[in-house]
């Protein structure tokens, strides 16, 4: 997936080693100036601070192409989406109830349930993620724990 091979590329600009570079061996007709060498300590502090402020305008692209999924009821990719949002910016507003009325839309309830409780414990009084985290709860026969989850809705 791109975003994979964002990461990757980014990481090997980072934080590869001589030794991981010239592992491949040289190539044939290769200059000296095209040959690898060692990433310095500021070159990788760049890279990390370049894939830091990469990060939250990512995570929202994949959002984005979540809801998308979602409202043109592609269940399995917009749980992906929402997923690979996560590995970006984990900690993006609306993440947790996008994912989680995602998973559950697409009756992948045991992926429903951790970040429906995690909105959920900052968000109280949103009766739409209390109720799917209920109706997963029970799908998955956890029935103490719906009591638990929709007694507030009395």
């Amino acid at each position: 997936m791109l975003s994979e091979q964002l990461r990757k590329q980014l990481r090997d600009a980072s934080g590869s080693t001589p030794k991981d570079r010239t592992a491949q061996g040289p190539q044939q007709n290769q200059s000296p100036e095209d040959m690898p060498r060692a990433v310095t300590a500021a070159e990788r502090a760049q890279a990390a601070a370049f894939i830091h402020q990469l990060s939250p305008p990512i995570a929202l692209a994949f959002n984005n192409m979540g809801a998308i999924a979602a409202n043109q009821h592609q269940c399995p990719a917009c749980v992906t989406y929402f997923q690979r949002a996560g590995e970006w910016d984990p900690k993006q507003e609306g993440l947790d109830r996008n994912l989680g009325r995602a998973a559950f839309l697409c009756n992948q309830y045991e992926q429903a349930v951790p970040p429906l409780s995690r909105y959920l414990e900052q968000h109280s009084e949103d009766v739409a993620v209390r109720s799917a985290l209920g109706l997963s709860l029970f799908r998955l026969g956890e029935y103490e724990k719906v009591v638990a989850v929709l007694g507030p809705m009395q």
